[in-house]
């Protein structure tokens, strides 16, 4: 009986690990872009930790992944592709994240909106990105570009541990009109360095 009761277990325990090599072998060799997709692309000053099949998210879900990576000029341009259920526009914003402290990355999706409403009431139209933008396949680069690239760019270190004493910016991609905006130390903050880390018990104040 005792014997008949191991070998069970082993038999159980190599079921779990064929369906669990399954799983993931499954969901490496998944494109999360789908069958039907389209590409794009955006222009970083630093695109380390981003190499081809690096996951492209919106909303939290996996939609599309890094296919090509080159240099332009002073900038990276990082191609990849989208799943074509997803809408985005040109007011659209590309973050690039850290997933770990080990210099692993992914990029995040904010789709953007067609309208948006500025503080002085003034509305500003935008256009979609993809197939649906007239130019997207024109044999003229500059203007197919145009219905490509996702013209501004985030990056986000939330995962690292000084991430919430760092100076918080924004910034444009090099195309763009927009310029870059940094935040400000606060006053009273600039008398002082800010170290490396802030305590948990006060995290995103300078410390």
């Amino acid at each position: 009986m005792k014997s008949l009761s191991t070998s069970i277990r082993v038999g159980v325990l190599f079921v779990l690990l064929t369906v669990g090599s399954y799983l993931v072998w499954k969901n490496l060799g998944q494109n999360p872009a789908g069958k039907d997709n389209y590409t794009l692309f955006a222009k970083f000053r630093d695109a380390s930790g981003l190499p081809k099949g690096t996951k492209v998210v919106v909303a939290g879900l996996p939609k599309g992944e890094v296919v090509g990576l080159e240099v332009e000029g002073r900038y990276a341009k990082v191609t990849f592709k989208v799943d074509n259920e997803i809408t985005v526009w040109t007011s659209a914003v590309i973050i690039k994240k850290a997933r770990s402290l080990l210099g692993d990355n992914y990029l995040e999706i904010d789709p953007g909106e067609e309208i948006k409403q500025a503080a002085d009431g003034t509305r500003q139209t935008f256009t979609k990105l993809g197939p649906a933008c007239p130019t997207y396949r024109d044999s003229d680069r500059r203007k197919s570009d145009a219905c490509r690239q996702i013209p501004n760019w985030r990056r986000s270190t939330a995962a690292t541990p000084a991430a919430s004493c760092a100076r918080g910016w924004i910034a444009s991609s090099p195309s763009s009109t927009a310029t870059r905006v940094r935040t400000p130390w606060p006053r009273a903050a600039r008398r002082r360095r800010p170290s490396q880390s802030c305590p948990r018990a006060n995290p995103g104040r300078f410390c």
